[in-house]
């Protein structure tokens, strides 16, 4: 029986040939560049995911899904100027684009650029406000800006999305010690607990 590597090997051979195939057919169809780096993300091969990203931006530099996808790579691999001028060029072929502000609101709160960063996220909530992520990073911002009652906030925006989400609820109750709340940061941090959350 193949071991979990070899098969994993060969579902990998066997994704890439199909995506071969599919440019063979049609050379210019940037969705298949976009998939294929979406496939070599997900195995960490993150400089190639970036190349693939490259190639549907050559055959359609007017793709701003790509530019994001693109931007998320370099964001990856720690290349925080090149991913900010990337989502920006995304922005600027689609100023509605919210993973675009989301992406760039992560980028600039790694880079610290907080007030910077919230309002990168309070666009991308405006165009999509149903976006879980997103709240959860206005709501890690505002914590570092010390305004912990609208962090809190944040945090239960994302919890009405989605009242399973571990990581809201651990968040939600360290908002809630800073307000000197314990009783709700104890329940919080159960919920946590209780949905699966792992302090890294």
């Amino acid at each position: 029986m193949p071991s979990v590597s070899v098969t994993a090997g060969i579902c990998k051979e066997a994704h890439f040939s199909a995506y071969d195939q599919a440019l063979q057919l049609d050379p210019n169809d940037t969705s298949i560049y976009v998939l294929k780096g979406e496939v070599l993300e997900t195995l960490k091969n993150d400089n190639e995911a970036l190349a693939a990203y490259e190639q549907a931006i050559q055959h359609d530099p007017n793709n701003g899904h790509a530019y994001v996808y693109r931007a998320n790579a370099l964001f990856t691999l720690d290349r925080y100027d090149e991913a900010l001028a990337a989502y920006d060029e995304a922005l600027r072929l689609d100023p509605k684009n919210a993973h675009a502000y989301s992406g760039k609101g992560d980028v600039l709160e790694e880079t610290q650029k907080y007030h910077e960063a919230l309002r990168s996220y309070e666009l991308a909530l405006l165009f999509d406000p149903s976006d879980i992520l997103t709240w959860r990073g206005k709501g890690e911002v505002l914590h570092a800006l010390k305004r912990y009652e609208e962090s809190l906030a944040a945090y239960e925006q994302a919890l009405q999305l989605d009242p399973q989400d571990s990581e809201a609820w651990y968040h939600r109750a360290r908002q809630a010690e800073r307000l000197e709340i314990p009783e709700e940061a104890q329940q919080s941090y159960k919920k946590a607990q209780d949905f699966g959350y792992r302090d890294e």
